[in-house]
């Protein structure tokens, strides 16, 4: 038995935001049933964010097992079964994750479930019996006695193994559990397995659902790198972000700003319309923002009663308008 595939989508008609997650998952057809499945969604460090439950669908036709030894044993083959779960959020679960998300560079939410599948095994094992005349073994006709003393016509039962078995009202069939008594294993299975949601399904699908607010995305292409330098910067601040290493973040927006700076001073001259106001009424900005950590210790000065401190949304507005500005940067290049 495994999970053969995960499908995550946003619930709808909840009063919680819920994580409604499709689940296919592949086991023997003919030899077991599955009777219930539940579990636990979990981030990548093994982080329970919210139990598990499965929504019973009305429409899932019925599961049947069969007793082997006949014919039908060749038949039995992998069956897949979607199963829906559902996993229900709270504005604290919600903020776990999106705080996690900031740690990977695509803010892709990766994560994990570990289900409990019960299911049921027959090990039931039919063996074909047939009557016989006692005339076929050239026996006289006899009567034997019963369990009770009477004396009673008998029979002689035959075993057999039939391709085509017909079970009809002249022949039985012997059940057995498979050389001992049990005819039934109730089990129990743990799947575990791993999804993402990208984050543009959770920006455009999901936040709007959760009541997470709107998004805007930026698109801001950097394949082309036409001032590598700049992207160096960018990408150090980056990791220094995930890693939530404020100084480090401003520092290097800060190099790369003043590395474009001087590249555009160069390329357009100092006093031309493109450097002076085009280029610097953006750079006057951003120059400003991001020198903000390197005067923490005035501002402190200035707002003793009030907490100064760099927090990560203010890291976060500076890598997102460092990146503007290399974008930017990039097209003035290309004029």
């Amino acid at each position: 038995m495994r999970i053969e595939k995960i499908l995550p989508s946003p619930g709808s008609n909840y009063v919680n935001p819920t994580i409604i997650l499709g689940i296919q998952i592949i086991y023997d057809l003919g030899k077991e049933a599955i009777t219930g499945v539940d579990g636990w969604l979990k981030t990548e460090e093994d982080v329970h964010i919210s139990p598990l439950i499965e929504v019973l669908n009305a429409d899932r036709r019925e599961e049947k097992i069969s007793a082997r030894g006949t014919y039908q044993d060749r038949n039995n083959q992998q069956n897949q079964t979607y199963y829906e779960l559902t996993a229900q959020l709270n504005e604290k679960t919600l903020e776990y994750i999106e705080k996690e998300r900031t740690k990977n560079a695509k803010k892709d939410i990766k994560l994990k479930i570990e289900l409990n599948v019960s299911s049921i095994t027959n090990n039931a094992r039919i063996a074909p019996i047939f009557k016989l005349k006692s005339s076929d073994f050239g026996l006289p006709y006899e009567k034997i006695p019963d369990s009770s003393g009477r004396e009673v016509d008998f029979t002689i039962m035959a075993s057999a193994f039939d391709n085509q078995y017909n079970s009809g009202f002249k022949d039985g069939w012997i059940i057995s559990g498979d050389n001992g008594a049990e005819y039934l294993t109730v089990g129990n299975y743990k799947l575990k397995d791993h999804f993402t949601i990208p984050s543009s399904d959770w920006i455009n699908d999901y936040a709007p659902r959760f009541g997470l607010g709107n998004f805007s995305i930026i698109e801001i292409p950097t394949g082309s790198e036409l001032i590598p330098d700049a992207w160096s910067y960018v990408k150090k601040a980056d990791v220094a972000y995930m890693n939530w290493d404020s100084k480090s973040v401003y520092a290097n927006c800060r190099e790369c700003g003043s590395l474009l700076n001087i590249r555009l001073q160069e390329k357009f001259g100092k006093t031309s319309y493109t450097f002076k106001e085009r280029w610097g009424s953006n750079y006057a900005r951003f120059n400003h923002i991001s020198s903000l950590d390197l005067h923490l210790e005035e501002k402190i000065k200035d707002y003793p009663d009030e907490p100064v401190e760099i927090k990560k949304t203010d890291a976060e507005h500076l890598i997102i308008i460092t990146k503007a500005l290399v974008n930017l940067a990039q097209e003035l290049f290309k004029e």
